[in-house]
């Protein structure tokens, strides 16, 4: 495409350093990463309610919103595939995201049946 400056556009691809989003540029090298990273923010079960949080490796917001939203919660169901809760930007709204979608969980007593 002629007119856009591919050094100005965002990176997309992400690693971590600790909690830390690392931007990266070689999509092997990435692809490397994420085959062996552990990528958990935190994984907890409410009876038949399983509530995953983890380091995407991607950006979700698609260059779209004003940072990367790299990290998400999820809720799956029994055999349900998942519900998105929510995306995040940082390790630790991701944690504060977990926790929230937890009480949640514990709020509303035990899982209704599907």
């Amino acid at each position: 495409m002629s007119g856009v400056n591919w050094r100005a556009v965002r990176p997309y691809l992400f690693r971590l350093d600790g909690h830390t989003p690392v931007p990266m540029t070689d999509f092997v090298e990435w692809g490397r990463w994420m085959e062996t990273a552990d990528r958990r923010v935190a994984q907890t079960r409410h009876g038949d309610v399983l509530i995953s949080t983890v380091f995407l490796g991607i950006d979700h917001s698609h260059g779209l919103g004003p940072r990367p939203m790299l990290f998400e919660t999820m809720a799956f169901f029994g055999d349900d595939p998942g519900e998105l809760v929510r995306r995040y930007e940082t390790w630790e709204d991701a944690e504060a995201g977990h926790a929230f979608a937890v009480g949640a969980a514990h709020l509303s007593g035990p899982p209704l049946p599907h």
